[in-house]
């Protein structure tokens, strides 16, 4: 909303040009960032917002429609204008924070908050006997060249600028609108900070896409069905993924899979140990390190978090190989057979079995292992355990595990699962989900339903 003021461009270029700073190209720019922001705040305190006036306007709005319906019965127009007075003085009331109660709720987020971002001291595998699959020296070498302005302007214009704020307390939108003025120190800040360690990049991962996932995973539920066989699901849910994740773990899997040390000592500078400050109805509370997990919208994240992730991958490719948790063989093209035991796409994961009691057991080995090395939690209450075929003692066999018990038709990243071959209702909601962004696009769109058929009806 500042940034479509008239004159706060201006403010900002006189602003930023009146501020004089020495040290570091970082101490410098951190210096110029914080007495901008403590700026803002007493521009958009005096002259934008004015809290403390509009507190009052609010409150007389409110008493007066109180006064006047203790005299006669308000009309409905008057009635939502006293309802909008309540509503807007709440919100004041909130903002202002002269309630005893509400600080005492602000601390006590802040206080679970500061217990979920910090690590504890408790017992953490190992995995440096681990084999994990490496990148190629040229891959690694690739990581060391050092980035351009150009490239670094690229980025942040293709970041969506509504998002809120970052651990600077500045949008994306303040960036990419005052990139001309703040390129040139916020670009010598990133080059020496860069080359302390020498520049690194993250390399693309090359990912399935989400339908070529899910199409898999009813490949498998398909050929137990036609074979006969009897297999279980297991659907994976991982608890607040991105603030679990320990930085020593993620450190040790990026050595042991080709990383060079400018790449993880590089992500050490890109993941420096923030603190945080937790809003609780516009309001800042509490001050506290962090020492885990990864940050929410950031670009980097996402890459992060499946390296992280490959860890649980190499397990059950290791117990597979051992023949303690058969997956399930499917054809593939020609005579070719492919053996499909997990699919992870970010942090939905999924397991194939057959339906024998000691391989859930080997399975929730693999998940405590994981879980003690990672720092990351499989909440087993929104997990379930899905049957194919007859399944016998199905309860007990997911009290092996301690989730519940699933059954198909099912959902697997949006899209269904397991569903019969003549049934049509399961697509429904894929569909609504189709016409709803058909409808955000501004040329016109004619959706013709059509029905699905199995490939029996469509074969004849």
């Amino acid at each position: 909303m500042w940034l479509k003021v008239e004159g706060f461009k201006d403010l900002i270029h006189s602003w930023w040009q009146g501020i004089e700073g020495r040290g570091s190209a970082s101490y410098r720019l951190a210096t110029k960032m914080k007495e901008i922001k403590q700026k803002l705040k007493v521009w958009n305190r005096e002259v934008f917002r004015r809290l403390e006036y509009n507190k009052v306007v609010a409150l007389q709005l409110v008493d007066h429609w109180d006064l006047v319906e203790s005299e006669k019965r308000l009309s409905e127009e008057e009635t939502t204008s006293k309802k909008e007075a309540k509503e807007s003085y709440a919100k004041i009331k909130i903002n202002g924070v002269w309630l005893s109660e509400e600080k005492e709720v602000r601390e006590g987020v802040a206080n679970a908050y500061k217990y979920l971002l910090i690590e504890n001291s408790d017992w953490k595998a190992d995995i440096e006997r681990l084999q994990l699959e490496q990148i190629s020296q040229q891959e690694a070498e690739n990581l060391e060249h050092p980035f351009f302005e150009d490239e670094i302007h690229s980025a942040l214009m293709e970041m969506n600028g509504d998002k809120v704020s970052g651990p600077d307390g500045f949008t994306m939108a303040f960036w990419q609108s005052y990139w001309v003025l703040l390129k040139r120190r916020s670009w010598i800040c990133l080059r020496s900070s860069m080359s302390k360690v020498s520049s690194s990049r993250v390399s693309t991962i090359h990912f399935w896409r989400i339908l070529d996932a899910s199409l898999i995973a009813n490949e498998v539920i398909d050929a137990w069905q036609k074979r006969e066989e009897k297999g279980l699901i297991c659907k994976l849910d991982i608890e607040k993924a991105y603030d679990s994740l320990n930085w020593q773990f993620f450190m040790k899997v990026m050595k042991k899979m080709g990383f060079g040390s400018s790449g993880w000592v590089g992500c050490r500078v890109a993941y420096p140990q923030p603190s945080f400050q937790v809003l609780v109805n516009g309001v800042p509370a509490g001050f506290f390190p962090s020492s885990k997990g990864l940050r929410q919208g950031d670009p980097l994240s996402p890459y992060l978090f499946v390296m992280g992730m490959e860890v649980l991958s190499t397990l059950i490719r290791r117990v597979v190989e051992g023949g303690f948790l058969p997956g399930c063989r499917i054809r593939g093209s020609g005579r070719q057979s492919v053996h499909i035991s997990h699919l992870l796409f970010a942090n939905d994961a999924i397991v194939f079995y057959e339906a024998r009691k000691e391989h859930l057991t080997h399975l929730s080995w693999i998940l405590f292992w994981f879980e003690v090395a990672s720092g990351l939690r499989i909440n087993l209450d929104k997990s379930e355990i899905i049957p194919v075929g007859e399944v016998e003692e199905m309860e007990e066999m997911a009290a092996e595990l301690g989730c519940r018990v699933g059954s198909m038709p099912s959902v697997y990243l949006g899209l269904p699962l397991g569903p019969p071959n003549k049934g049509t209702s399961v697509w429904d909601g894929v569909e609504e989900r189709v016409r709803r962004r058909l409808a955000l696009w501004k040329t016109p769109i004619y959706f013709q339903r059509r029905e699905t058929h199995s490939h029996k009806e469509h074969d004849g």
